[in-house]
């Protein structure tokens, strides 16, 4: 099973009952697959011009367990460097089932990052500029992945973007799916392999972001550059 999934029935749990739901709950192997991609299975992620030609790439396919407590396929793009890291990483998700909502490419969603949130979908690489500059999105390496990022908004002057994620910036909410701080083991996974976390930033608040810097990749934006993302004046 690949794509997104009904979260009706699990997105008001918290974590803990999500988990302790899971106990009963018999899922099938981990497994993954990466693969070279082409321009046109790229999509609009991708064109003539940006930092990375599709060979950087790859297209991985991981399983993870969804809000409907199900295992499914789903589908990412990442720069090869990261691959390895990548699969080890949604294998330590999906041991300790850390549910997240769907995982598709963003040309499902005419690669509008803004489309993509609202079905809080998890996705990677996206070539874009930063709004209003000729600067890349680190998404545009392949190098950024946000995960369930309706549930873990981006937030800038402490309003959420887009809207419909406002009522997430609660983390007292404990809902399956969000991120609750660094010693949160779905935030570790990432923290222990030296990948930067944007909710440890403050302005802007990046709840679903997590990057790994690559020294030789070009300069890309800096934080300050990315306080403009997602919103009116951003690539989102």
């Amino acid at each position: 099973m690949s794509g997104s999934t009904d979260s009706s029935r699990a997105e008001y749990l918290t974590r803990s009952q999500f988990q302790q739901q899971m106990r009963n709950v018999s899922l099938p192997d981990y497994t993954y697959q990466v693969s070279g991609v082409t321009a046109e299975r790229l999509g609009s992620s991708w064109r003539p011009g940006c930092p990375l030609e599709p060979e950087q790439l790859r297209l991985v396919t991981v399983r993870y367990v969804s809000l409907d407590m199900k295992s499914h396929d789903g589908q990412l793009v990442v720069n090869s460097k990261v691959t390895d890291e990548v699969t080890e990483i949604f294998d330590s998700l999906y041991k300790m089932r850390f549910p997240i909502n769907g995982i598709k490419t963003v040309e499902e969603y005419n690669s509008d990052d803004n489309t993509s949130i609202r079905a809080n979908n998890t996705s990677a690489f996206n070539c874009r500029n930063i709004a209003g500059t000729d600067r890349w999105s680190k998404h545009s390496y392949g190098t950024a992945i946000d995960i369930n990022p309706l549930v873990n908004p981006y937030a800038l002057d402490g309003k959420a973007e887009p809207t419909e994620s406002t009522n997430y910036l609660d983390r007292s909410l404990g809902y399956a799916g969000m991120f609750l701080g660094n010693k949160d083991p779905a935030v570790l996974v990432f923290l222990d392999r030296g990948w930067t976390w944007g909710g440890n930033w403050t302005d802007p608040l990046d709840l679903q972001h997590f990057e790994k810097d690559i020294r030789d990749w070009p300069a890309g934006p800096g934080i300050a550059a990315r306080r403009s993302r997602k919103s009116g004046r951003s690539p989102r």
